[in-house]
This record gives structure tokens, sequence and C-alpha cells, in this order.
């Protein structure tokens, strides 16, 4: 009975465990007026990476990565970032760089391998989702079967995740483009409930490539907390 009883506690304390939210509530409930108070409050070197290795392998000297990288907390629940990260094999203190693609494109492994032979460590993000590398491609279908969790389809990868938010394109995951527009706070994937640039897409875009080139050397890139098969 004792175990039992040290078993309930235990869950019932990791059921109480919610992370802090990396943004602040909206003040008096009014939506940001200026670039200033849009960012206020956001640190992105104040929250670990939770660097979750997928898949790696090593190309002409150059090692390759598919990655997933903590972007945040929103609503009660992790965004995670996916990226093809790519450095020279025994590069050490290299320079870095950030490639962000465009609406309905892909990161790429091609660039990560062609900066790592500059001399670069690279990294590709992919906050639509979508990944272009040898045996790791992740188009619309697939970023539809992660989100439906259709983990036994052969073609199944695990991609980015904007938990409680949807930052996705091309499409997105709710059917609604919020690149477009500013929503107004009435759907449930929205940060604020008004109309707030903090419901635009482009801001959470914006949120993710500040996230993955802030650095945070608690949890360095190298780091593999997690694989997954794929």
């Amino acid at each position: 009975m004792r175990l039992i009883f040290k078993l309930v506690s235990t869950l019932l304390l990791c059921a109480s465990f919610t992370f802090a939210e990396t943004l602040p509530p909206l003040k008096n409930g009014k939506a940001p007026q200026t670039y200033d108070e849009l960012w206020e409050g956001f640190d992105p070197r104040a929250e670990p990476l939770d660097v979750e290795v997928l898949k790696e392998w090593e190309e002409n000297g150059v090692v390759l990565r598919i990655v997933r990288i903590r972007v945040g907390v929103f609503k009660g629940r992790k965004a995670m970032l996916a990226a093809v990260y790519g450095f020279p094999k025994g590069g050490a203190d290299l320079p870095g760089l950030v490639q962000i693609h465009g609406g309905g494109q892909y990161a790429d492994h091609k660039a990560c391998l062609t900066n790592a032979k500059r001399g670069y460590a690279t990294l590709s993000i992919a906050w639509a989702g979508r990944i272009s590398a040898p045996g790791y491609r992740v188009g619309p279908k697939e970023v539809k079967l992660f989100w439906d969790g259709q983990t036994d389809d052969p073609s199944y990868r695990v991609t980015t995740d904007w938990g409680a938010l949807d930052a996705y394109h091309a499409p997105s995951k709710n059917g609604k483009d919020a690149f477009v527009t500013i929503c107004d706070g009435s759907e449930a994937w929205t940060l604020d409930d008004v109309e707030s640039p903090r419901n635009s897409s482009w801001f959470l875009c914006a949120m993710g490539a500040a996230a993955t080139s802030a650095g945070r050397p608690s949890a360095p890139m190298a780091s593999k907390a997690r694989r997954a098969s794929g």
C-alpha cells in the first residue's frame, strides 16, 4: 500500500506540473501597440534548447542532423521547431548561420552541406514543418501525418510541433492563414483572445528564428536528448 501511495502521489505531482509560459499575458487585455511592447518579456536565451536529434549522418566530411529545438511554451504546451543542422566534422567554435526558408519551401540539407564546406555551422529551420534531406523528406502529406499522429504510416516523420498554436503554412493546420491577416482571438489556436499581432504566424516564426540563433550554452546543439526512428 505504501508503494501504491507513492506511485499515486508521483502521478498527481506530474499531472499538476505545468511549464512556465514563454510570453507574459497581455497588460489589461490590450494588444501590443509598438514593436517594444510586442517583444516585451521575450528572452530567447531564457529557456533550454531541449534538443532532439531525429536523424544523423555524414556526407563529404560534413556531419548532418535532423533536430528539433524548443521555441517556447504557449498555453501550457511546448513548441518544438524542426531543422537541419550541419557542420564540418571535427569543427569547433565555428561561425554559425541560420537559414530561413520562404513560404511553401523546405528546410534543406543542401544549404547546410554547402556552408559547412565553407567552414560554417548552419541551421536550416522548418517553421512550416517541411524538410528536404536524404531519407527524411517531409512534405505537406507527411506534415499532415504528423498532425494526425499516424505513426504506423511508413511515411510518418517527426517534425515541427507548434503545440497549442499554428504557425504552419501551405497548408496551415487549422485551415486559416494567419500570415496574411491578424486573427481576432476567437480561434482556439491563437495566443491572445483579442485581435493581436501576437496571433500572427509571422510573429511565431520570428520567435522560432530568434530562439534557434540566440545561443543557449546550457544545452549545446551537439546534445542528443532524444532519438526518433525514421
